[in-house]
């Protein structure tokens, strides 16, 4: 019997068809796999899902999702800065922040030699933390006012006695800049609570006295006519050099954490230390420790001569009224 010709090239089509289709699934399925991609091209980047399209290729789906997904995150995050402003805005305007506490020690005797003022946030909101609080109002451009209310609330809470004790405030260069806090309404704030310059220790730390020097050396020079005492913090971090600290001449070196943290077990920290406090003392300046956390700590900063530390091994941040139960503790 003969065949059509036709007839059996017609009935070889939906073979030929089913080939195909196995070999477009073969394709499809390898490439998913080489693009880490699952089933026909279906992925999620962020809250952005990429769907097959026989007509695009893999890497622009690719790319396109993660540019959604990075375009939904930047709308998210303006949102939640604008809201988180806001609710800045009326914290300050409510003065919702507390004043805490953290004494510095005498590492020798266990005297407490001075108080570290910081600031919390309004309880219970995400803003307590004094980090998340000062890095929102720094991005939402409220640092200035922020810090006006805190330092208020400051010398409100620390006026009530310190005990003839070194009370240390931070000088962020949004203070250096501020009107009111170099003019004379600082000093007539000062005076209204009963203090004096001379108790006040003013703090800047190393990296923003490199990134900011002409302001500093000029509102430095001013504090220190006025008789404030000047600290510089963060010292060992390596933001600075040598220079810079002989060129600010501070009356203290406050030592990062960082560089206290496993003292005792780092020979190379503790022959740095050493250095350092070599060049203290030719410039008649005085050491303090910051983050004090283990009694070996402790024991290795009073081995190489430090003065004095503070930290929460010895005393944590605390409201002004718990303060004269640490006027000395045992070190």
């Amino acid at each position: 019997m003969s065949l059509d010709p036709k007839a059996a090239s017609l009935d070889r089509v939906p073979a030929l068809e089913q080939k195909a289709a196995e070999l477009d699934l073969f394709i499809r399925g390898y490439l998913a796999e080489r693009a880490d991609l699952s089933g026909r091209f279906r992925s999620f980047v962020g809250a952005s899902r990429i769907h097959s399209d026989p007509r695009r290729r893999p890497e622009r789906l690719v790319y396109s999702g993660i540019r959604d997904a990075r375009d939904r995150v930047t709308r998210q995050t303006v949102r939640a800065e604008i809201r988180g402003a806001a609710f800045l805005q009326e914290a300050i305007n409510r003065r919702d922040f507390t004043p805490v506490f953290q004494p510095v020690f005498d590492l020798a005797n266990g005297e407490m030699i001075g108080i570290e003022a910081l600031s919390r946030g309004p309880k219970g909101s995400d803003l307590e933390s004094g980090e998340a609080l000062f890095s929102l109002a720094e991005r939402t451009e409220l640092l200035g006012p922020l810090e006006r209310v805190c330092r208020e609330l400051t010398l409100e809470a620390a006026s009530v006695d310190t005990g003839g004790r070194k009370l240390f405030m931070n000088l962020s260069p949004a203070a250096a800049s501020d009107p009111e806090f170099l003019g004379p309404r600082f000093l007539d704030s000062l005076a209204s609570f009963g203090m004096l310059p001379e108790s006040i220790v003013l703090e800047i730390t190393e990296r923003t006295y490199v990134v900011y020097e002409s302001l500093f050396r000029e509102v430095l020079s001013r504090f220190r006519e006025q008789n404030f005492g000047i600290a510089v913090d963060d010292v060992g971090t390596g933001y600075s050099s040598l220079a810079s600290l002989a060129d600010i001449q501070p009356d203290y070196l406050k030592f990062d954490h960082l560089f206290v943290r496993d003292l005792d077990r780092r020979q190379i920290k503790q022959d740095l230390l050493e250095a350092l406090m070599s060049f203290a003392r030719k410039m008649k300046t005085r050491v303090i420790a910051e983050g004090i956390e283990t009694r070996e700590e402790l024991e290795a900063l009073r081995g190489l001569g430090v003065e004095y530390g503070q930290g929460f091994l010895l005393a944590p941040p605390m409201p002004m009224e718990e303060i004269p139960g640490y006027y000395r503790v045992a070190v």
